[in-house]
């Protein structure tokens, strides 16, 4: 656990770092702009996450010594098959669209764009190989190539030249690529058989079909809201609700950690000591988190102008109301997480589906009047009610799973 936190702290402080660079050295409406492109890579990243991420963590743990080469094996073919895949249909997209829709301007970043999304996908991949063969320091190591590379040349860069959305990009692809060969020089024998290759990848369809089903349903959730608003209010609207977010977003550090570790010390407490022994370990989980992220959520609230007009200019202490709205949005997600590690360690992902499908549509039905009418109250508005409405709905679920076992 001190190796997930002290690799998520480096990736958190880095990815907070690298918001605040952007969002004073491109300035607002370029990083609307970086932040819109870059949804589409959050997209594809979900489905990855849904069907290849979620079930190693929480199959990969149940493995037996002499089987996993063979599994882990499988998985890379997965997760190339799958970065592949989104490379060329990422670039061909937006290849597509600057013909069709010449003043998007997309054709600039369609390579790089397309590029940035296959090796951080592939980073990150192997980052979480090395958490559940626990390798911690082989993945924090990993990390640091990528995340302290990428932020120690935005800045160097930045320093020197103009940058824009095609660069940072390009800089992203190439700190991900090193991290890429360092960790492929770390993993160990790795292989893989035509009937392994099926046996595994039909128990993690079983598995993941319905957290793929809902990773789109989540995309939509989470982003759809930011998408019109960038429609309606714009890219500049965009890049200052992406502001507030960086810095709430410091308790990353607690949820990406959580991701790293408690899907796969859930399923060991499950296998080892039953459901009583899950169960003790997910709430000791949720106290302690919950206690974290409504600590940092009070600082913000409280002075939330001088945080803002500190890190990106007094410019942007318009938004401080977005922060505040933030502030309540994560206490809730983060409540959804220690919840959705149990219902994974159970592998009961249905309720994982309808959580996001209910919210998703939600999103879908709600987002423009909110927008439209109230501006970025109603977007923050229709942001808090997903999280409330997940974070609600996953807790009944995992105790009519318990009750029923």
């Amino acid at each position: 656990m001190n190796w997930a936190l002290a690799d998520q702290a480096m990736v958190s402080g880095v990815n907070f770092l690298t918001g605040i660079l952007l969002a004073r050295y491109l300035g607002l409406e370029e990083y609307g702009r970086f932040t819109l492109a870059w949804m589409t890579v959050l997209l594809c990243n979900s489905f990855q996450q849904a069907g290849i991420i979620a079930p190693m963590m929480s199959i990969g743990p149940k493995q037996k010594k002499e089987d996993g080469p063979s599994y882990y094996g499988t998985l890379f073919i997965h997760q190339l098959l799958w970065s592949s895949t989104c490379f060329f249909a990422l670039w061909f997209a937006g290849w597509v669209s600057s013909l069709v829709f010449p003043d998007w301007n997309t054709g600039s970043i369609a390579l790089p764009l397309a590029a940035a999304l296959f090796s951080w996908q592939f980073q990150d991949f192997i980052r979480r190989y090395f958490f559940v063969t626990d390798e911690l320091g082989h993945a924090f190591f990993n990390d640091a190539i990528s995340y302290l590379g990428q932020v120690f040349l935005l800045f160097f860069l930045f320093r020197i030249m103009p940058l824009n959305t095609p660069k940072v990009l390009w800089l992203i692809s190439g700190t991900s690529a090193i991290a890429i060969i360092a960790g492929l020089l770390k993993i160990g024998s790795i292989s893989t058989t035509r009937s392994m290759f099926n046996e595994i990848s039909k128990k993690h369809w079983d598995f993941s079909k319905w957290m793929i089903a809902s990773a789109m349903m989540q995309w939509i959730s989470g982003n759809f809201y930011l998408v019109i608003a960038g429609s309606i209010l714009g890219p500049v609207a965009v890049g200052g609700v992406k502001a507030a977010q960086n810095i709430i977003g410091v308790t990353h550090v607690l949820f990406q950690a959580m991701e790293n570790f408690a899907p796969s010390r859930a399923a060991k407490e499950l296998a080892k000591g039953g459901m009583a022994a899950m169960s003790a370990y997910l709430r000791k989980l949720t106290l302690v988190g919950a206690s974290a992220t409504t600590a940092v959520a009070l600082i913000a609230f409280s002075i939330p102008t001088i945080l803002l007009s500190l890190l990106y200019g007094p410019e942007s202490g318009e938004y401080a109301y977005v922060l505040r709205w933030f502030c309540l949005v994560y206490i809730f997600s983060f409540l959804s997480m220690p919840v959705s590690s149990g219902l994974r360690a159970l592998e009961k992902t249905k309720p994982l589906f309808y959580s996001v499908f209910f919210v998703g549509v939600f999103s879908l039905v709600s987002a423009y009047p909110l927008i439209h009418y109230f501006k970025l109250h109603g977007l923050m508005a229709g942001l808090l009610s997903v999280r409330v409405g997940i974070a609600l709905y996953l807790y009944q679920s995992l105790n009519r799973s318990l009750l029923k076992e």
